[in-house]
């Protein structure tokens, strides 16, 4: 028998072979419920469904989606996924997940048991509030990994940490989320999981090398309740502030980017987000990396994305490390 122990215990399971597993809860149930993680390492919990099932306002931290199965039974065509953003909350999302389970063994045909799972959702939309944005946890995690690679870059090019915030552009819809434009080269960083086996690469000019050098970064970002392990936001921006010669031009340039993401740094979701950082490691785009090239897409083909497996760009790592705070509080 299930219990909330067992559901956590299954998904940190599965976050080990992310995108790859996944288990059905209770085969007794009128509703399939499946339970695994996202190729990102983002548990999730899957109901499967005859009808499509209706679009539901997401939670918080949890992302709704209504997806056509193909290939799939002719019961279970359509699915209906909540992905959860935020690890540091899975209890209470297998407290969701029992809630579901709980009304569906109840119902009593498979319409009921699908009515009952939006109730549910209702209520916990009630209880808990509505996001007002929908991508802030997607936003927070990655402006504290772009936050992250300047104080990298510093260490890596001798640049002063003024000049590297004043190319920060990630928050103004640049392809690449550092850019020095003078020296025609920039940084595009990706925020992931130990866990994760791919990256998301959201358009061909990301890493389009035409006009400029371009360097990958990815910073392995991961949530933590640990307050003598963990940083915020604000407690970042505390460390770049003290790298500088002058903290006051460091403030502008960021306290600007985060007004044009729409991020405070006093909203609670902001200051009570812990992270830690991994692994940081830079890839030099050149001629042999796998990537998507713009001039070479199909007129027609709009909106591309694409993900890139992490093992196939082991070949083209050219920095790797593990960020120390602790060695920048000293200062």
């Amino acid at each position: 028998m299930y219990n909330i122990d067992s559901i956590i215990a299954l998904w940190q399971t599965e976050a080990q072979h992310p995108g790859e597993i996944n288990q059905e809860l209770d085969t007794a149930l009128t509703l399939p419920i499946i339970l695994g993680c996202t190729p990102d390492g983002l548990p999730y919990i899957m109901l499967l469904t005859e009808q499509r099932p209706k679009p539901l306002q997401r939670l918080e931290a949890i992302d709704i989606q209504v997806g056509r199965r193909e290939n799939a039974r002719l019961n279970e065509k359509w699915s209906l996924v909540f992905v959860l953003q935020d690890w540091t909350l899975v209890h209470a999302f297998a407290e969701i997940c029992m809630a579901f389970a709980d009304r569906i063994a109840d119902a009593s045909s498979k319409e009921a048991a699908l009515h009952q799972v939006y109730i549910t959702v209702d209520q916990w939309q009630r209880l808990l509030k509505t996001s007002r944005d929908a991508n802030l946890m997607k936003i927070l995690r990655g402006t504290f990994s772009e936050l992250t690679t300047a104080l990298e870059i510093t260490k890596i090019t001798g640049k002063t940490i003024e000049e590297v915030c004043q190319a920060w552009a990630g928050p103004y819809e640049s392809p690449q989320d550092f850019v020095f434009s003078v020296e025609n080269n920039a940084w595009e960083v990706k925020t992931t999981r130990h866990s994760a086996k791919r990256i998301t690469i959201s358009s061909p000019e990301q890493l389009d090398t035409v006009n400029k050098e371009i360097n990958l970064v990815t910073v392995e970002l991961e949530d933590t309740t640990s307050t003598e392990k963990g940083l915020s936001l604000p407690d970042l921006i505390d460390l770049l502030r003290r790298q500088a010669d002058n903290p006051a031009v460091v403030s502008e340039y960021i306290e600007n980017g985060l007004s044009a993401l729409g991020l405070s740094l006093y909203a609670s979701s902001v200051f009570q987000s812990l992270f830690t950082v991994g692994t940081i490691t830079i890839y030099k785009i050149t001629d042999d990396f796998p990537r998507i090239r713009e001039d070479k897409i199909p007129n027609g083909v709009v909106n591309l994305t694409y993900q890139l497996d992490k093992k196939a760009l082991s070949p083209f790592a050219c920095h790797q490390s593990r960020f120390a705070f602790n060695e920048l509080t000293e200062f």
